[in-house]
């Protein structure tokens, strides 16, 4: 039996996740207690994680969209980002994820379907044309 490959991108997420976690904090938002990581995140990737930024808006998007953190506060140079840690990443949510990216968006489903539509109806022409010359 073959162990499963974990994807690189996965355990670049989980190890994100897992050290925002550890930075995080409990506090009080509304009367809720919520888990808050408060910091900059591309130091965190850079200097902790030792991540090359590219892998920032990749990283914090598959993040997200598994439903993992969410941002409060966007950060700047001086400012630190604000996000709430919500739930650790899955494998399944991650494959799940990457998976609904590669489906096609409508508009992309339309224009294959059109070009498919156009092929067969050149193909049609061509052998009517062939059979009327004939």
């Amino acid at each position: 039996m073959a162990l499963e490959k974990i994807p690189v991108l996965y355990e670049h997420c989980l190890n994100t996740y897992n050290l925002m976690a550890a930075q995080a904090t409990m506090q009080d938002e509304q009367g809720e207690d919520i888990l808050i990581y408060e910091g900059f995140l591309t130091h965190l990737f850079r200097e902790e994680l030792h991540l090359s930024i590219p892998y920032y808006s990749t990283v914090t998007k598959k993040l997200k969209n598994m439903g993992c953190i969410q941002q409060v506060r966007r950060g700047g140079s001086t400012t630190p980002s604000r996000w709430v840690i919500i739930k650790p990443p899955t494998l399944e949510a991650f494959r799940t994820e990457v998976a609904a990216k590669k489906a096609k968006t409508p508009k992309e489903q339309n224009i294959s379907d059109l070009n498919r539509r156009v092929g067969d109806l050149e193909t049609t022409v061509e052998a009517l044309v062939e059979a009327a010359s004939k």
